[in-house]
């Protein structure tokens, strides 16, 4: 061991550094210091961007624009990981949607965003929609209470930007084609977060109750500033709450619906899940 070693304390806070893409710095989130690493990606949130787009893949080949259901994951035995979850969104894409949502239907499930294999720490895009614009939307899923929201806002976010990277060289055509349409550029690129109701119950909590897994009282206008400096970079950000009842007929989530989660209010009552009935909103 060197002489001038100096071991970093336990539970040191981690820095997100402004040299580091997000796939990349979302690993630093720390559940502790989820307020003051939210603050701290804002004021570099420009630069980080530009780092996230630069380290995207330059994929070149088309994407699957669909989705076959994988029987090697009926009837899990060790409980409903991220990736059953997906496979029911898919499974139940007739429900997976409602009102006020940034999609109206769920083309694929597990889209591959890595053009080669050295495109390391790029993964699949765990869900990807439709817009009302016609537009593809990114649907990050989270499952695990212990996955912090942070880090999912970070990872939804660089891969909404790596497939806003591919849409001029690649996916805007098979887009047109896919969907007949002439969808073209946009200005903003929808990305949800999307968790089961017991996520969002364990991670917003109850105002001044502290218990485990819940994101700082803080936290939540940090998320909500970060929320707008991602808009002002062309992303729009929201977040998104799966309804289910119990299992259907593969042993996977019963997804009967998704509902809006309003962060900008998390304690106000039951305002974070909204609309409140099944009426339309704008």
């Amino acid at each position: 061991m060197p002489h001038n070693f100096i071991p970093r304390k336990h539970g040191a806070r981690r820095q997100i550094s402004p040299s580091k893409s997000l796939h990349v710095s979302k690993k630093d989130v720390q559940s502790r210091y989820m307020t003051e690493q939210a603050e701290e990606l804002a004021g570099s949130l420009k630069q980080v961007v530009a780092l996230t787009a630069e380290a995207a893949p330059d994929r070149k080949m088309e994407f699957k624009l669909s989705g076959d259901a994988r029987p090697k994951l009926s009837h899990p035995k060790n409980g409903w990981k991220e990736c059953h979850w997906e496979e029911a969104a898919w499974r139940h894409r007739v429900h997976f949607k409602g009102p006020g949502l940034a999609w109206q239907e769920v083309i694929s499930f597990q889209e591959m965003l890595r053009g080669t294999n050295k495109d390391t720490g790029w993964g699949e895009v765990d869900l990807l929609a439709r817009s009302h614009h016609d537009l593809p939307v990114v649907i990050e899923v989270k499952s695990e209470r212990t996955e912090l929201l942070l880090a999912a806002v970070m990872q939804a976010a660089a891969y909404g930007i790596a497939l806003r990277k591919t849409w001029e060289p690649v996916l805007k055509k098979q887009w047109q084609r896919f969907w007949k349409s002439s969808a073209g550029d946009s200005e903003w690129w929808p990305v949800v977060v999307a968790a089961p109701m017991d996520y969002w119950r364990i991670c917003i909590g109850k105002k001044g109750k502290r218990t485990r897994c819940k994101a700082p009282e803080s936290f939540w206008p940090a998320l909500s500033s970060l929320v707008a400096g991602f808009r002002e970079a062309g992303l729009v950000l929201s977040f998104a709450a799966i309804i289910h009842d119990g299992k259907d007929a593969n042993g996977l989530p019963n997804i009967t619906g998704v509902r809006n989660v309003n962060i900008f209010q998390p304690f106000d009552g039951n305002s974070w899940l909204w609309p409140a009935d099944n009426s339309e909103t704008q």
